[in-house]
């Protein structure tokens, strides 16, 4: 699930339940 920081923020957003939020940030 490494790439899914790739996709979109939009996209990645509801992945922060998964709790890839610091992810989702670096990504933002």
């Amino acid at each position: 699930m490494s790439s899914t920081r790739i996709i979109c923020p939009q996209i990645a957003r509801p992945l922060t339940s998964t709790g890839i939020q610091p992810y989702i940030t670096y990504t933002a």
